[in-house]
């Protein structure tokens, strides 16, 4: 449940100009419907002092607009990945895949998929403000959602990314090119070291 701490802290923050500014956790934030399932009401850490390397597809490039400036470890981040090149067989049925070196990338995530921000907000919280609401005339403050463990210090680690895969005309069922998010075994393995 929001608090009154937690209910002025927005309120300092959106007179910043900033929903975010100057609140460095979500601890104080509402819980979502589904966290009785792991009764995170009768845990009292919430993680302060853990580091925890999130490897996944990176953050989005506004990830500062969801999460305390202090819960993500951006000094520490690093993404890595490889050109993945799929080419259609003759027969138009199979592949032949060619793999180029691995690179040091940035931890700044995937186009295809926003699955590292949705991980880690599950972990931190998060905080929400709807434009489209604004904008439509409801101008709802800005809410805070509890995490999990809301003071741990995230390490995004981007080992996923996106990819063109072309149509295989022949094979069966036929399939379509499509744009895929995946990782190699090493872009993994760079990932965990």
């Amino acid at each position: 449940m929001l608090t009154t701490l937690g209910i002025a802290s927005l309120v300092v923050a959106a007179a910043s100009g900033s929903p975010v500014h100057g609140i460095s956790s979500t601890v104080d934030g509402f819980y979502t419907w589904d966290v009785d399932m792991v009764n995170i009401e009768k845990v009292p850490q919430t993680g302060k002092g853990v580091y925890v390397a999130m490897l996944d597809t990176g953050l989005v490039p506004n990830w500062a607009d969801y999460f305390p400036k202090e819960r993500i470890a951006s000094q520490l981040g690093i993404g890595f990945d490889q050109h993945v090149l799929f080419k259609v067989n003759k027969d138009g049925s199979s592949y032949e895949v060619e793999v180029g070196p691995l690179k040091r990338t940035t931890f700044i995530g995937s186009r295809g998929s926003s699955h590292g921000t949705y991980t880690t907000s599950t972990i931190l919280g998060y905080f929400y403000r709807s434009n489209s609401d604004a904008a439509g005339g409801y101008p709802l403050p800005p809410i805070i959602i509890r995490g999990i463990a809301p003071e741990v210090t995230i390490i995004p680690v981007k080992v996923l990314a996106d990819y063109q895969v072309p149509a295989l005309p022949h094979a069966n069922p036929p399939t379509p090119s499509h744009n895929d998010v995946f990782g190699t075994d090493e872009m993994i393995a760079a990932g965990i070291n």
